[in-house]
């Protein structure tokens, strides 16, 4: 089969790895390249030359059907680009796919050429297939469709009931974390040493025309400002935990999920503004006399906004925590969660704890979850809570979701390459190239 992979910067090197096993297998492979910087340097590569300088588009792709989660471009929404490369690189796009007419397409969903690129291979009916780590069980890899949150694929062999119970309860107790918050082992002057080269190697690529995907140096400067003074701000009048005296009204723990990110700008789709949801959440909840308690990713980014910070002080059922605070302080005396598209949803999954999810994806089917068709109906839900009227999920039915999710995916570490070189090894690409070799079986078996 013929396959084609879409350039997403460190992500390409391992996909890197994974196309030469499958060139061996006599699998023809394609590259579409949008920053050079990254070209890989096997298979037929195309790399789309940057845009000529052009005014505002008319064209707005966001506003066309499909084309909908363009609006999550993080150029546009965070470093002061406007829309004008859209219509341009979906022109380019387009004709580089009907030109390889792959038969399957690999890529991420977190850059705005990845989100074209998806939405046209949906368009022409090409598979399109987004690798991504799972969150649970941990150190494994999973595909999604297109842009959604939707698995394929996967070894379809579940864990065992005892298998799936000592999972959950080392996820419970913390002792089990996901992949990506694993700390690497590389000494801090090698980490240090990568830093320094991938900022050399970014804006290296940014004098060369890259202006869509990465900040201008001052752009990011100043953003890194705002971002440090927001954060003094907040945890100047936020708590350092939850006051004993809230229980008794009951409260809504919301966990913010960073941003700029795929899981919630792209699969959280349309719920992405996480200001806008905080201050629905806090409304609803005020009328029905409960709280939100807002905990901040520790480390936070963008959607940590001057907005949002002033929102959480002045708005009265909102209860603001450090971004010290430790969810194992929080997360058990919360009556009752809700998320876009956290990991804190499988938690509560599995700690039997009512949450309710925003959006129609994946994981607002897994059990005990009640979706919410707006974060006004939050009030709702908590008042459900209080009546012992909420779902919630039993202990067996979390340990289901583990062995269902395990069963979903395959052995092998997706990894980020400049913060865990240490999962670069030989044996860790055998297992991640062994699941693409399934996933393109499935797709054959299928056609």
């Amino acid at each position: 089969m013929k396959l084609l992979f879409v350039e997403n910067r460190y992500a390409t090197w391992i996909w890197k790895e994974v196309a030469v096993a499958l060139a061996a297998d006599g699998h023809p492979i394609h590259w579409l390249v949008q920053n050079p910087a990254f070209a890989p340097s096997t298979g037929h590569v195309r790399v789309m030359p940057f845009p000529p300088p052009v005014p505002r588009s008319a064209e707005r792709q966001a506003s066309r059907p499909g084309y909908e989660k363009l609006s999550t471009d993080r150029g546009v929404r965070y470093f002061g680009n406007d829309d004008s490369h859209h219509a341009y690189y979906r022109r380019e796009i387009a004709g580089a796919i009907d030109a390889i007419r792959p038969d399957v397409m690999f890529g991420e969903v977190t850059q705005f050429h990845e989100i074209i690129a998806s939405t046209i291979a949906r368009e022409r009916g090409i598979p399109y297939f987004a690798p991504s780590a799972t969150r649970y069980p941990p150190g494994r890899i999973m595909f999604q469709a297109y842009d959604t949150l939707e698995p394929v694929g996967g070894c379809g062999q579940g864990l065992t009931d005892e298998e799936a119970l000592v999972l959950r309860d080392g996820i419970l107790q913390r002792r089990v974390i996901p992949s990506y918050m694993t700390a690497s082992p590389v000494p801090w002057h090698a980490a240090k040493r990568a830093r320094i080269v991938d900022k050399l190697r970014i804006g290296g690529s940014w004098l060369r025309g890259e202006r869509y995907v990465t900040p201008s140096p001052l752009r990011k400067a100043a953003l890194e400002r705002r971002h440090r003074r927001v954060v003094a701000h907040w945890d100047a009048h936020a708590l350092a935990g939850v006051p004993p005296d809230l229980d008794e009204a009951g409260w809504l723990l919301y966990a913010m999920q960073v941003q700029p990110e795929a899981n919630i700008d792209v699969w959280g789709y349309p719920w992405n503004d996480q200001t806008e949801i905080v201050r629905l959440l806090a409304d609803s909840l005020q009328r029905v006399g409960g709280r939100l308690v807002v905990k901040p990713n520790p480390k936070s980014k963008y959607e940590l906004s001057p907005t949002l910070s002033s929102l959480a002080q002045g708005h009265p059922a909102i209860v603001a925590l450090k971004h010290s605070a430790r969810m194992p302080d929080v997360f058990p005396r919360a009556a009752g969660v809700v998320s876009v598209t956290g990991t804190v949803t499988i938690e509560s999954v599995l700690a039997c704890k009512p949450v309710g999810v925003l959006g129609q994806h994946a994981m607002s089917r897994y059990p005990g979850v009640t979706p919410l068709e707006s974060p006004s109906d939050a009030g709702a839900f908590l008042a459900a809570i209080r009546e012992g009227k909420a779902a919630a999920a039993s202990e067996r039915e979390g340990a289901k979701l583990l062995s269902d999710l395990h069963a979903a995916s395959y052995a092998g570490a997706i990894y980020d390459p400049l913060n865990q070189p240490h999962l670069a090894s030989q044996r860790n690409h055998e297992l991640i190239a062994e699941a693409f070799r399934h996933l393109l079986g499935i797709v054959l078996a299928n056609s």
